[in-house]
């Protein structure tokens, strides 16, 4: 959304006030659309501006939407989800992990977990092409 907001930078007396013609009066400024964010907005989301902290909770929103093998898609391309041996979770040791991901044998729940923590250690921009959105940064 934008605003208008009065820049005035009080113009000292002997250059004199230039009134509604001075460019820091009725400055149009991109406000985040997520409500109750009063921030600048940074990112255009399909239509949507949003400041950098929301846009950061959209992409994990994001994320968090997908099904599981998706998520693994998202993050790596070293995966097994069709192992069926008998090793332990790496993790938790529980019995039977149910897949391999970057050759760590995994139950599903560690698995989940994994999958969140590497989703995390992305960059933005990582983040940003891997799910595989179109964000434009706001010209400002």
């Amino acid at each position: 959304m934008i605003r208008i907001r009065d820049e005035c930078v009080g113009c000292p007396s002997d250059m004199g006030c230039m009134g509604n013609s001075c460019p820091y009066i009725n400055v149009p400024v991109h406000i985040c659309d997520n409500r109750g964010c009063d921030c600048e907005a940074e990112y255009n989301i399909d239509g949507d501006e949003f400041c950098e902290s929301c846009t950061i909770d959209y992409i994990k929103d994001v994320f968090n939407s997908l099904n599981f093998t998706q998520k693994i898609e998202t993050v790596t391309d070293n995966y097994d989800l069709t192992y069926q041996g008998k090793d332990t979770c790496e993790r938790c040791n529980a019995e039977n992990a149910a897949c391999i991901i970057d050759g760590i044998f995994l139950c599903k729940s560690c698995a989940e977990g994994y999958l969140d923590e590497a989703f995390n250690q992305l960059s933005f921009c990582e983040n940003v092409e891997y799910l595989g959105l179109e964000i434009n940064e706001i010209g400002i």
